[in-house]
C-alpha cells in the first residue's frame, strides 16, 4: 500500500477529527461571548429597588419620575428596568442642569423632553 493509498484511507476520518474540533471551539468561543455580553448587559440594568438605592431616593420616588416621563425604562414583559446608561445617567445630568438652571429651566426642559422623548 502507497502513503496516498493509506492517506486516502484516513481522509474521511482526519476531516471529521478537524471539523468536530472547530465546531467545538467555535461553540465554546460563542458560549464565552454570550454570556460575558449578557452580564455586561445586566450590569447596566437595575429594577425599581436597585434603581431608588442608587439614586438615593425611594422607590415610590423612582415609581413617580417613571410616571412623570422623567425617569426613562424598559418594560420587559411584566418587569421594569431602568438602564444605567440610557436612563438614570441622562435623568441624573438633567436634574443637575435643572438644580443650575432654577424653576423656569425645570419647566422648560420637561417641556422639552415632552417635545422630543
Amino acid at each position: 500500500m502507497s502513503i496516498l493509498d493509506a492517506f486516502k484511507q484516513i481522509e474521511p476520518l482526519v476531516r471529521q477529527i478537524v471539523r468536530e474540533e472547530i465546531e467545538s471551539a467555535l461553540l465554546a468561543n460563542y458560549e464565552t461571548m454570550e454570556s460575558s455580553s449578557n452580564a455586561e448587559i445586566a450590569k447596566d440594568l437595575m429594577n425599581t429597588k436597585e434603581t431608588a438605592a442608587y439614586l438615593g431616593v425611594s422607590p415610590l420616588t423612582v415609581y413617580r419620575l417613571r410616571k412623570e416621563n422623567e425617569l426613562g425604562f424598559y418594560r420587559v414583559g411584566s418587569r421594569i428596568l431602568f438602564s444605567l446608561k440610557d436612563h438614570i445617567r441622562p435623568h441624573l445630568e438633567t436634574t443637575e442642569q435643572r438644580s443650575r438652571m432654577g424653576r423656569k429651566g425645570r419647566e422648560d426642559i420637561r417641556a422639552d423632553r415632552i417635545m422630543h422623548p
